[in-house]
């Protein structure tokens, strides 16, 4: 183990965490392109330390009575993303190989969230990139994701050249970026409680996601 990351790991509190599954809610905003009005959502999700899983589950008020239903998750091995009207009909849905490798890329930016992953999780392999990134892969694709630190062992930002993008029918891999704020104690264990993600597009940084932490539990 690195420096780097037994400083990310202490000050995260993660030595003294059960290794399992934690679970939040939330409550945000998504654009779905640049300049869209927002959407806002409530979501709970949940996000396991001993396997690269999680699954989050979100619902966007479209109209009264009408709302869009979303799950985005990742099993360990497969990804998906689906959408459904009222919970039951489906208007959208996501899936292969591209998507695994987006969903991967989410979880691993996410570990902030349940930090018992950084000892915990098998497979992932961690490298020092000079004294403030902390670069995590899983398998041998090419697809990695920095943590960037700051001296006490905050992750401040999280990114990724070539997350996989979905446009029109297609994915195009693309430079992507997330950001934590509000770091707070829950119990006995420090996460941030406020963070956005955004694509790096040639025209200019394009954020679709803002969420708030409103309740954590882990075990």
């Amino acid at each position: 183990m690195s420096d780097l990351l037994d400083r990310i790991v202490a000050f995260s509190g993660a030595d003294d965490l059960p290794v399992g599954r934690a679970t939040f809610e939330q409550t945000g905003e998504m654009w779905q392109t640049p300049g869209a009005r927002p959407m806002a959502y409530t979501a709970s999700q949940w996000m396991d330390a001993d396997r690269p899983a999680f699954s989050w589950r979100a619902r966007f008020p479209m109209a009264p009575g009408v709302a869009l239903h979303v799950e985005d998750a990742f099993d360990g091995e497969h990804g998906w993303l689906v959408g459904k009207l009222w919970g039951w009909l489906p208007v959208m849905r996501q899936a292969g190989p591209e998507v695994d490798r987006g969903e991967l890329a989410r979880y691993l930016a996410e570990i902030p969230w349940n930090p018992a992953a950084y000892r915990h999780c098998p497979g992932i392999t961690w490298e020092a990139v000079g004294a403030h990134v902390l670069r995590a892969r899983w398998g041998d694709d090419g697809l990695y994701v920095d943590l960037h630190a700051d001296a006490d062992g905050r992750i401040t930002r999280v990114s990724c050249p070539n997350r996989p993008r979905g446009v029109g029918k297609t994915f195009v891999e693309t430079p992507w970026v997330g950001r934590f704020d509000r770091w707070e104690r829950v119990g006995s264990v420090m996460i941030p409680t406020v963070g956005e993600v955004a694509w790096e597009l040639p025209e200019g940084e394009h954020v679709y996601w803002r969420g708030r932490i409103v309740a954590h539990r882990v075990g």
